[in-house]
């Protein structure tokens, strides 16, 4: 959600077991799944610069406790955090290097930020890899203090179409305002700043991200979600009743894009286009999709 659709929105080889099996660090997950699908709606309105605009996308996220990712894959046969799978929970399209515990780098990332490591459990709120293919605007890490509140956010926003990250680490829910430091839409400047504010994952879950420029607000872009059970019955109806959720999350991006440029939108430069910061620890999605198509 930080810069998409042309507005400012805010996700190599199979992996070994030994490899998935470290997602997360050591320690024993609960008896029952606390893993969740979230289902709602995204709603983006733009201010200025330009033309007003503005558009409501109907979503489906998993939040997925980062120790439990291998059980949930294991709950559904169309479901696979091991290899190519029509949803694929691939360790390499998240935060930090291949080969170490996703939940680790995350802490790592925190500690290194706050001087504070978190205690609980992690939870990832992102879109996940459909049918070979994925594009997180946003992903969302809940850190969980030892009493089991969420005491830190950490966003990781994704820009199109440069497929560049920048990590912003963030308090307890509630409302935060930090610079923005990554060109991330055409559409949208830099010298700029993001209001954010987030509950703690529940029965709803609501995030909102405003940027804000020269005393105004550029845009406004809200993400309000309901929370079901992550059972078999849901792992189906996700594939279901949003089939192809992360192409859509593309295509929606572009086309909004275009109808943008169709209404006059000015446009910015990526103020370093030849000096990409692409991570090089993660695989392209040409290389990532290749692999799932050579798989089917």
């Amino acid at each position: 959600m930080p810069e998409a659709g042309g507005a400012d929105v805010t996700a190599g080889g199979t992996m070994a077991t030994a490899q998935l099996g470290s997602m997360h660090e050591a320690g024993v997950p609960e008896a029952g799944l606390s893993s969740a699908l979230y289902t709602g709606t995204l709603h983006h309105s733009r201010h200025g610069p330009g033309p007003r605009h503005r558009f409501t996308y109907r979503v489906a996220m998993p939040l997925l406790y980062l120790d439990e990712i291998d059980r949930v894959a294991a709950s559904h046969p169309l479901w696979s955090s091991r290899h190519p799978a029509p949803v694929w929970l691939r360790r390499d399209d998240f935060l930090g290097a291949p080969g170490t515990a996703l939940d680790g780098a995350v802490r790592g990332l925190v500690a290194e930020r706050t001087g504070l490591r978190p205690a609980g459990r992690v939870a990832l709120l992102a879109n996940v890899r459909t049918w070979g293919w994925l594009f997180n605007p946003i992903s969302l890490y809940f850190c969980l203090g030892a009493s089991g509140g969420t005491e830190t956010l950490v966003a990781d926003v994704e820009n199109t179409p440069w497929h560049e990250h920048h990590y912003y680490v963030m308090g307890s829910p509630g409302e935060h305002r930090f610079a923005k430091e990554m060109h991330v839409s055409p559409f949208l400047p830099m010298g700029t700043e993001y209001r954010l504010s987030y509950t703690a994952p529940g029965e709803d879950l609501r995030v909102q991200l405003d940027l804000l420029g020269a005393g105004q607000r550029l845009l406004t872009a809200v993400l309000s979600l309901q929370r079901s059970p992550l059972d078999r019955r849901a792992m189906s109806a996700y594939l279901r009743d949003y089939p192809a959720m992360a192409h859509r999350v593309s295509a929606g991006i572009y086309t909004q894009a275009a109808r943008l440029v169709l209404k006059g939108a000015p446009l910015f430069t990526h103020p370093d286009k030849t000096g990409r910061r692409r991570r090089p620890t993660r695989s392209t999605e040409q290389e990532a999709h290749a692999q799932w198509t050579s798989s089917t």
